[in-house]
């Protein structure tokens, strides 16, 4: 199926933010596409199945973006995993922050260069990215996710990540849209050495922040 693309406007902080995305989940590249966009960049390595879920903007993301923007990271390194569309680090970015977006999928790291564009924003720095990745740089201060808690075993890969990936000061911030095994995961970040603390934004929703920090 070929890729089609859509112009979407949303209002967060007081902006109207304009973010290219796909169409519809159901996507994937033609041979043709994929020679266009070129080999290193089309997300070769993704499931098809997969693939269009980094180019879509979702309600978790847009949530994320608000909670981003009603904090303060002066002097601090943020890094947003599955950024997909990446509001959040747009945001930040053009509040002048040291932000990193990374994804699973490398095309991620071009709707990120094209939304920056279209918002007229330096672009951020783009890390091709997955929990199943060892981190060996530099960790830090704030680590942000919206809807990344999807695949049920994940919990113990997040784990090592944030272990390796967040300063021993630092915090992570995950929106979760209410996915059943969450509370699993709760569990395991405690196993691990970490507490996590949950909000419910609306009253009656399942959506829910996570803050999670190390144990004292």
């Amino acid at each position: 199926m070929s890729v089609k693309y859509i112009l979407t406007e949303v209002s967060v902080a007081g902006r109207t933010w304009h973010l290219k995305q796909l169409a519809s989940r159901d996507q994937f590249p033609t041979e043709i596409e994929k020679e266009s966009i070129g080999e290193r960049v089309w997300g070769s390595d993704v499931p098809e199945s997969l693939w269009p879920l980094s180019g879509i903007l979702w309600p978790s993301g847009i949530l994320l973006a608000e909670i981003v923007a009603s904090e303060t990271y002066d002097g601090m390194r943020v890094l947003e995993v599955g950024c997909g569309v990446a509001l959040a680090s747009l945001l930040l970015r053009s509040r002048g922050y040291d932000v990193h977006a990374s994804d699973y999928n490398s095309f991620a790291g071009e709707l990120l260069r094209e939304n920056s564009s279209l918002n007229v924003i330096d672009v951020p720095m783009f890390i091709k990215l997955s929990w199943l990745d060892q981190y060996v740089g530099e960790p830090y201060d704030v680590i942000i996710g919206s809807d990344v808690l999807y695949e049920p075993g994940c919990a113990n890969e997040i784990c090592e990540f944030l272990t390796s990936a967040l300063k021993p000061t630092g915090t992570a911030i995950f929106v979760d849209p209410g996915r059943a095994h969450v509370r699993k995961f709760e569990t395991t970040l405690q196993a691990a050495g970490f507490k996590c603390a949950v909000e419910w934004p609306v009253p009656g929703d399942k959506t829910r922040i996570l803050r999670i920090s190390r144990n004292a």
